[in-house]
């Protein structure tokens, strides 16, 4: 059996009395499910909160062939665009790739930018042949039930 293949959205959810808006980042050959938790804890506490769907993920892996960095970057910064006049504090939460891209926005946009949450944070780079294999499989969409390397990739929280 394989898995749905676009079951990736994002998602975000504006309360009106917040001044903190909270960005959830991804990373590669992931989606924004994975900061649905976090979601309901920030939604908890009052503040506004958006969880962005980097360009190419989320579908097959030809549309993720298609992108690149530099759409991935341009996902990311029009969310804070769209979202910096509006609210006083921006904090930016990155998973891994996410991650960096959360660093190099908040450099540019320091300003606004008040806090940040690293998850994960790729200094180092550590690839395993399984991982690598597990990848590609996300990434073609050949996800299989039985395949308890893969199918957490796709969990929905």
């Amino acid at each position: 059996m394989v898995v749905e293949k676009e079951i990736h959205k994002s998602f975000a959810f504006e309360n009106k009395k917040s001044n903190t808006m909270v960005i959830f980042i991804h990373g590669i050959l992931e989606g924004p499910n994975q900061f649905k938790e976090f979601a309901e804890i920030v939604h908890k506490e009052g503040f506004s909160y958006s969880a962005v769907l980097l360009d190419g993920h989320g579908k097959s892996g030809k549309d993720f062939g298609r992108s690149n960095k530099n759409k991935w970057l341009d996902t990311v910064e029009k969310e804070i665009l769209k979202h910096k006049d509006k609210y006083e504090n921006i904090i930016l939460v990155g998973h891994s790739m996410g991650s960096l891209i959360s660093l190099l926005f908040t450099l540019k946009y320091k300003n606004k930018i008040k806090g940040l949450v690293l998850i994960s944070a790729p200094l180092k780079v550590f690839v395993k042949f399984n991982m690598m294999i597990s990848s590609i499989k996300v990434a073609l969409g050949r996800i299989r039930e039985e395949d308890i390397l893969v199918k957490p990739c796709t969990k929905s929280f």
